[in-house]
């Protein structure tokens, strides 16, 4: 992972499979199919560690079924885009530092049998203030953002 989550713990999502309608063609969309994400969270884990309270850590039961439901309700025409929701997604936890995101597509139209991913990685550049630390009591901040090429920008 790139400098943003470098030195971080790490929580791992494997072959979540999620059936939804993306694709270019109409009968993509009209059929649906299986899509597969891989999650890579970077973040501390020492005080959910230490503390043994799901409070402190980014609860992946919760985390997989949003996941689930963006990507079966959200229709989109790319695999670039079902990535990057499911990116902003994530991220929406201020304790990711950074989220590597893995969408394959086991069941591509393809004159050839491959299966295809898109993999986004995207992080935040400073960790997010305790809550009203900027900007008055309970503000909150838009987290900087990293591009895998390390473009930044203001996160959506």
């Amino acid at each position: 992972m790139s400098p943003a989550g470098a030195g971080l713990d790490r929580i791992l999502v494997r072959n979540l499979r999620v059936f939804g309608h993306h694709g270019v063609l109409p009968e993509e969309a009209e059929r649906g199919q299986v899509f597969v994400i891989d999650l890579d969270l970077a973040l501390d884990l020492q005080p959910a560690g230490r503390s043994d309270d799901l409070e402190r850590t980014v609860d992946y039961g919760g985390l997989t079924g949003r996941v689930a439901e963006l990507v079966a309700a959200r229709r989109r025409k790319l695999v670039e885009a079902v990535a990057e929701d499911v990116a902003d997604l994530v991220l929406a936890d201020g304790r990711v530092r950074e989220v590597r995101v893995r969408v394959s597509k086991p069941h591509a139209p393809l004159p050839v049998d491959a299966e295809i991913a898109v993999e986004v990685v995207r992080g935040r550049l400073e960790p997010d203030p305790p809550t009203g630390a900027r900007g008055g009591a309970g503000a909150v901040a838009a987290p900087t953002r990293t591009s895998a090429q390390g473009a930044r920008r203001e996160a959506p």
